[in-house]
């Protein structure tokens, strides 16, 4: 799905075998900052041994016990299998691919049907695979945010064609407590997510202002809270939410391009601005810890932003600089002791996945 109106800018796709390319407006500033706080080990899943018939293990989520997720491909890439990495070791699992994963082990994501190649929203506890049930006339869906409550949000195709699509959020029993259609054809699947008191938030495309607009839900879901751009811009943009409510997300002017600032909204909706710049991806975790990544325009470098107007390149902050094998390119997923895991600049495949496991006192 390509929001059209951002053109090349701001893609998002449904998760493919290459990982998740996604190019935004953030911010990149020089700011020298103490990188003492923040140590890193780096591990390579390139030289992690697979069981036999497999080839290549590409990480998608890490839970905050350092369990890192994800898929394993066999020798001819047919058919992808839910993956785990612990201790040294990835141990195969069941047929399906997992996008996120929570703090009890649960993974979300969704199973490939081999019929129609049409995908279903699935949770993954352990070996066994909960299917989220098609409602009537659904095609396709799968699994964009789950809580550590094993609340889903997921992400529905519009059966009609039109790219109206819906997300809905399931509890734990099952039971929907959430809906929302997209007002126009304009998606994001990555922008939308859900946190542990079960506030939503996306991003739509608002024809009344011929602009974007980040929007936040909370429980009961009587009423949603825009989150407006800064008064200079034009646009804004969600990528992610904290257990506090905050949510990361860009103000930019996205027409001209000549305004872009990553940020954090509070409850009350104010915007604080973390960095003005170039082109990045922001994840964050529940400790507002944000990264910058994804720059594949100018710096292929990915960006540690503890604090406002502090940036710390990853590749400075490593104990093991020798054995990265090539520069961070994309990171994909941050748990809340701040590991990570991604992609490494790729001119082939298989890229290089790692892990940076994070080695500070704080863990």
């Amino acid at each position: 799905m390509l929001v059209a109106e951002r053109g090349a800018i701001f893609s998002c796709s449904l998760p493919t075998r290459i990982g998740w390319a996604l190019a935004i407006i953030l911010g990149l500033s020089a700011t020298a900052a103490r990188a003492d706080e923040f140590r890193y080990h780096y591990v390579s899943f390139t030289e992690v041994a697979l069981p036999s018939g497999f080839v290549e293990f590409i990480p998608t989520a890490i839970d905050d016990s350092g369990r890192v997720y994800g898929a394993a491909w066999d020798t001819i890439f047919a058919e992808p299998h839910v993956a785990v990495y612990t201790d040294g070791a990835v141990a195969v699992l069941q047929s399906g691919i997992p996008v996120v994963a929570n703090a009890r082990g649960t993974a979300g994501g969704y199973v490939i049907n081999p019929g129609t190649g049409k995908l279903q929203a699935a949770l993954f506890h352990g070996t066994t695979t909960q299917l989220i049930p098609l409602l009537p006339g659904e095609v396709q869906t799968y699994v964009v945010s789950l809580s550590d409550s094993d609340s889903v949000l997921v992400w529905s195709e519009d059966p009609a064609g039109r790219n109206r699509s819906t997300y809905r959020l399931y509890n734990n029993r099952g039971e929907i407590t959430f809906r929302f259609q997209l007002p126009t054809g304009s998606d994001c699947p990555s922008c939308w997510k859900v946190n542990n008191r079960g506030i939503v938030v996306g991003t739509i495309s608002d024809p009344s202002l011929d602009a974007f607009r980040a929007i936040r839900f909370r429980p009961p879901y009587s009423e949603s809270q825009v989150l407006a751009p800064l008064s200079t811009d034009t646009d804004s943009t969600s990528f992610g939410i904290a257990n506090s409510g905050n949510v990361l997300g860009i103000s930019d002017k996205l027409r001209d391009q000549t305004r872009h600032s990553v940020g954090i909204w509070d409850r009350n909706g104010h915007f604080t601005t973390y960095f003005d710049g170039v082109i990045f991806l922001p994840l964050m975790n529940d400790e507002n810890l944000i990264v910058l990544t994804a720059n594949y325009d100018t710096d292929f470098n990915s960006y540690l932003v503890p604090r406002p107007g502090v940036r710390l390149n990853l590749e400075d902050l490593l104990d093991n600089p020798g054995s990265v094998e090539t520069s961070l390119a994309q990171v994909v997923g941050i748990n809340n002791h701040g590991d990570m895991i991604g992609y490494g600049s790729c001119s082939a495949i298989p890229c290089p996945t790692f892990l940076l496991r994070r080695e500070s006192s704080g863990r």
